[in-house]
């Protein structure tokens, strides 16, 4: 028998049309616009434009989580917070669907008044300080969600002179410094070809003896995402590799259904190969698709079953192998490595598959800096493999997500190779 076992979609609430006023082909879309500072997902008010001109109106519950039911013939879906940028994504459905397809889609966001981060110039050990000037002004730009650094223009407008002067930041070297005028405020404009400009003011050092750092943050204008679906045999397990026609090498590969692609990943006007394996590394299915600018919505349907497999030994394997993992940490940061995603990739599917298990996430710092801060990076840490997790349809009642700061090192703060053991979030899975 063929189901969708997607992932667990229940407690939702939204506001939509009536389900006898769609079209044979729908689609149900679940999930949560989230800040990428806080790892919390946000309340949100969402429209969607169908053929015709026709705008459908949804909301998300409580919680900040959402699902809507709209026609696969929908054009654009507009996300709308207070306090931040509004998200619109054009709508592409990739093939046919059935009526009430299921989806789940996570959108991050960032708050205006959180982009820019000011703290103090600190040179890498391989600079001189003494070739630092003091007083000097440091920019930085980076990916808000990936941490990924980024080449930018900054332009800089200072209100008493109306003088202008715009340069070019590489932040993938050394952060670019600059003399800024004291005591007055300046205007910035910070541009990145792909995402959303950012626009605020900066201050210099009152005193014009600290080195300051300026780190803005950005997100993607557009972001590109395949968002898909699974229609296979239930207790069979398959392989899938996404790659572009013609290339051995695959852009995505994974056994766990997960429930989308990123820009990371795909990139829109550009064709792409789905290849289907069965557990015999047997070729169950192909097929090319073309990814559009936006939100693409695809269907994966196996209509041939193969040779079944006990549902039961698969999860058995898994928990034995997943009851205990440590996912590591850049200094100072709680973004995921790319590394750490095919092992939480698992532990979605085990979860998912045994909502009686539950994953207990403690998050770790070293001693570097104030206690406090690291009390709370270690919080965060914990909730972005949390909010990871849930994106891959894990319920929020099986996340137990804690922090325990620098309290509980697994070596000894003596040395970087030690300090980079406690940068780290323990996943432990109990019934």
């Amino acid at each position: 028998m063929l189901a969708m076992f997607l992932f667990w979609l229940s407690g939702f609430s939204s506001v939509s049309c009536p389900p006898d006023t769609l079209r044979q082909d729908s689609m149900i879309i679940s999930g949560s616009c989230w800040d990428v500072t806080t790892g919390l997902d946000l309340k949100t008010h969402i429209t969607a434009r169908v053929e015709g001109g026709a705008w459908m109106a949804h909301h998300t519950d409580a919680n900040g989580l959402f699902s809507i039911q709209v026609p696969s013939h929908t054009q654009q879906l507009t996300f709308d917070i207070i306090g931040y940028e509004t998200v619109v994504f054009p709508v592409t459905a990739l093939g046919e669907m059935d009526r009430n397809t299921r989806f789940r889609l996570s959108i991050p966001v960032i708050r205006k008044d959180s982009q820019l981060l000011v703290g103090t110039y600190n040179p890498p050990p391989k600079q001189n300080p003494k070739s630092v000037a003091k007083g000097t002004s440091f920019f930085r730009v980076r990916n808000a969600h990936s941490g990924i650094r980024l080449q930018a223009t900054v332009c800089l407008k200072y209100p008493n002179t109306g003088r202008a002067h715009c340069f070019e930041v590489d932040s993938t070297k050394v952060p670019t410094g600059l003399a800024l005028a004291r005591s007055e405020a300046i205007a910035i404009e910070v541009n990145v070809s792909g995402y959303q400009s950012y626009r605020g003011s900066i201050t210099a050092s009152p005193d014009g003896l600290e080195n300051q750092l300026y780190q803005i943050r950005l997100l993607p204008l557009n972001h590109t995402i395949l968002a898909l679906a699974y229609e296979v045999p239930e207790n069979q397990q398959f392989r899938y590799e996404i790659r572009k026609p013609g290339h051995s090498t695959f852009v995505s590969s994974f056994t766990a259904p997960i429930p989308y692609l990123s820009s990371n990943s795909v990139r829109p006007d550009e064709d792409y190969q789905l290849t289907i394996y069965d557990k015999g590394n047997q070729l169950v299915r192909q097929e090319t698709f073309t990814i559009k600018p936006g939100l693409n919505f695809k269907t994966i349907r196996l209509k041939k079953p193969a040779a079944s497999t006990p549902a039961a030994s698969i999860m058995h394997r898994d928990y034995a192998t997943y009851d205990s993992v440590v996912l590591y940490f850049d200094q100072s940061t709680y973004h995921l490595r790319q590394a750490t995603q095919p092992t939480l990739d698992s532990i979605s599917w085990l979860l998912a598959r045994q909502p009686g298990l539950r994953a207990h996430l403690t998050g770790h710092t070293d001693n570097v800096g104030q206690r406090a801060l690291n009390q709370t990076l270690s919080e965060y840490r914990a909730r972005v493999v949390a909010h990871y997790l849930k994106q891959r349809g894990v319920a929020p009642e099986q996340l137990v997500p804690t922090g325990r700061g620098p309290d509980s090192p697994a070596a000894p703060n003596d040395s970087e190779v030690n300090k980079a053991k406690n940068r780290r979030v323990v996943v432990r899975l109990q019934p």
